[in-house]
């Protein structure tokens, strides 16, 4: 892969970052509020559960661990990539380039097979609710969790054991750094994976608008109606979060692919690549890093209990377990909420 690869020294990286200040200072600008949110609003969201009761919830269990892949980005890639780009010459150094990288994929991996995990589960808790029930217990969550974590973590790990193409003299980033199989299926699973999840919210929606209809002409008890309307809430909440990692986390795919193949198949150095590609690749980055810290604010804006529970926790209103449970209830039969499937 590297044969035809010219070597760039750290003074060349340093150079290049120069002549790019503004978008560098930009990016910090920026990135600093971000990680912020990011830490506080994953915080938040890992925190509302554990005090309120009413907030366990088994289609919550998937969303929970992407706020934790989110907190970890937070807490470890972003501070990372922070101090890289203050200080080029240390971007080159195993732990701020390998290091970062791997963080980076493994909460990265793990948040895409995760949110097609929750899109399963909503699936079968919308068109086969009797085997939901019996399947989708805490036991098989929990374990369907742990397989995603491991799987992402095996991978990452083998990249800092030695699958990769770091050299201290090289400039750092994740298309030269990551083998190209690796990069080729971390493009093939987040595009499989996002396809998966478009077909299967198609037939969610779908079949929810049947039933609403079949509901209106059936004039079927209210109690069902309610069934049907949480349930849909639910999938609506985990489309929305899906919606904008697809946006978020796309292009940043792609883009590393696109350097993987400029560096595979064309004869421009490492440096040619880097400068080709530094502003769109700054663009994703960014836009990756932003998507962690989203999260948080679309469950405020669309979840009443989970809305009540950060305003307890950062002390501006005393909500007991029992106001919980009443707003959720009370969400529940107007449809603006989701209750336990």
């Amino acid at each position: 892969m590297d044969a035809d690869v010219t070597t760039v020294s750290p003074n060349a990286t340093t150079n290049h970052k120069q002549t790019l200040s503004l978008e560098v200072y930009l990016f910090l600008a920026f990135m600093l509020p971000v990680c912020f949110v990011i830490v506080a609003g994953n915080s938040l969201v890992l925190i509302a559960p554990w005090k309120f009761t009413r907030l366990r919830k088994k289609q919550h269990v998937f969303l929970m661990n992407v706020a934790v892949a989110d907190l970890a980005t937070g807490l470890l890639a972003t501070p990372v990539v922070l101090v890289a780009e203050l200080k080029p010459l240390w971007s080159t150094w195993f732990f701020f380039c390998v290091g970062r990288i791997t963080i980076v994929y493994i909460c990265a991996s793990a948040s895409n097979l995760l949110l097609l995990a929750a899109t399963i589960e909503r699936y079968m808790a919308i068109h086969h609710p009797f085997s939901h029930e019996k399947t989708c217990t805490p036991k098989v969550l929990a374990i369907s969790c742990a397989v995603v974590w491991l799987y992402a973590s095996a991978i990452g790990v083998s990249v800092s054991l030695g699958w990769n193409n770091w050299s201290p003299d090289e400039i750092c980033f994740g298309a030269h750094v990551f083998p190209f199989p690796l990069t080729a299926l971390t493009t093939c699973q987040a595009l499989v994976v996002m396809v998966v999840i478009a077909g299967l919210y198609a037939r969610i929606f779908h079949t929810a608008q049947k039933q609403a209809r079949r509901i209106a002409e059936d004039n079927m008890a209210a109690s069902n109606t309610r069934v049907s309307k949480s349930g849909l809430k639910a999938a609506k909440v985990t489309a929305m979060v899906v919606l904008v990692y697809m946006i978020c986390f796309v292009p940043y795919v792609l883009t590393l692919f696109l350097q993987a193949l400029d560096l595979l198949y064309r004869s421009r150095s490492l440096e040619e690549v880097y400068s080709a590609f530094y502003v769109p690749g700054l663009f994703t980055a960014v836009l990756l890093y932003l998507n962690a810290g989203t999260n948080p604010v679309i469950y405020h804006g669309v979840m009443p209990n989970f809305r009540a529970a950060v305003k307890s926790l950062l002390g501006f209103d005393r909500v007991t377990n029992t106001r919980v449970s009443a707003i959720d209830i009370k969400t529940s039969e107007t449809g603006l909420d989701s209750k336990a499937t």
